[in-house]
């Protein structure tokens, strides 16, 4: 995250718009097939609070970054995407609860199921169609991080529990339209920032059991 927020893991724009000229190459064949893709950008812990970066960190001049290359690149080749990385940054002020814990590497599960309404509503929006919809029940605000919200504090191996910040808790279920209408089957290629969306039962309850690819080696 530190890298990718100072730019010091940059690949160049030359390999960043190789890459985004086949992925435009991609949406277009699988638009033929009546396929829809969307590629999808994480937030970043490092990009959210760089107030809390390292001093050696934040006394670095930083360059050009991956984010905002792809960013530029996908725009030009009219790519569909989601930019949650700039809608955390524009909620951080305004969120009623956390979007990052302090011991977490993940976004929190406020967060993620703010993002998995998103995407959801999205992917009707692409595919004209109704969709099966996250209903929320009810909201608790916790003092003990749970739920992934404390996964890299757990990687630590401290003797000890560090001190957080109270966390927010969805319970939801799940709506099905009413017209019945067979949810589009989704693909979902990704980093481990899904797994919070599928083990809730995301992709077996709205994208109509399709697959998770987690970083495009173990399905």
């Amino acid at each position: 995250y530190l890298k990718a927020y100072l730019g010091t893991d940059y690949i160049g724009e030359e390999a960043i718009e190789s890459q985004v000229f086949k992925l435009k190459k991609i949406q277009d064949t699988l638009q033929k097939l009546n396929k829809d893709l969307l590629m999808i950008f994480a937030p970043g812990k490092g990009t959210f609070f760089p107030e809390y970066l390292p001093d050696y960190c934040s006394n670095q001049k930083r360059s050009k970054t991956n984010y905002a290359g792809y960013l530029s690149a996908m725009k030009s080749q009219k790519i569909n995407y989601l930019d949650f990385n700039q809608w955390f940054l524009n909620m951080k002020s305004k969120s009623k609860y956390p979007l990052y814990g302090k011991a977490g590497i993940h976004w929190s599960k406020y967060g993620e199921y703010l993002a998995a309404d998103s995407i959801i509503e999205v992917i009707g929006k692409m595919r004209k169609t109704a969709m099966t919809k996250l209903v929320l029940d009810k909201l608790e605000v916790k003092k003990t991080n749970e739920q992934g919200d404390y996964d890299i504090g757990e990687g630590m191996n401290l003797f000890f529990m560090m001190d957080t910040y109270p966390m927010a808790y969805p319970t939801f279920h799940y709506e099905k339209p009413k017209n019945k209408q067979k949810a589009p089957k989704v693909l979902v290629v990704s980093d481990s920032y899904f797994w919070g969306m599928f083990n809730a039962g995301i992709s077996r309850e709205v994208f109509d059991d399709g697959q998770f690819w987690f970083y495009n080696q173990e399905i």
